[in-house]
C-alpha cells in the first residue's frame, strides 16, 4: 500500500515538474535579455535539484 502511495506522489511531482519545465521553456523563448535567460536557467536547475532530492528521499 505504501509503495503505491509513493508512486502516486512521484507521478504528481513528475506532472508538476513537467508543467513547470514547459512554462520555463516558453518564458525562455520569450526572453529578450541575457540576464533574464540566465535567471530562468538557474531557477530551472534549482527546481530540478529539488525534484531529484525528493525522488531519492522517497526511494529510501
Amino acid at each position: 500500500m505504501i509503495c503505491y502511495q509513493y508512486l502516486g506522489y512521484i507521478n504528481v511531482l513528475g506532472g508538476f515538474f513537467l508543467s513547470v519545465t514547459n512554462k520555463m521553456v516558453e518564458s525562455l523563448l520569450q526572453c529578450q535579455t541575457f540576464s533574464q535567460m540566465f535567471f530562468h536557467i538557474i531557477e530551472k536547475v534549482r527546481i530540478l535539484n529539488i525534484y531529484i532530492y525528493m525522488k531519492q528521499s522517497l526511494k529510501q
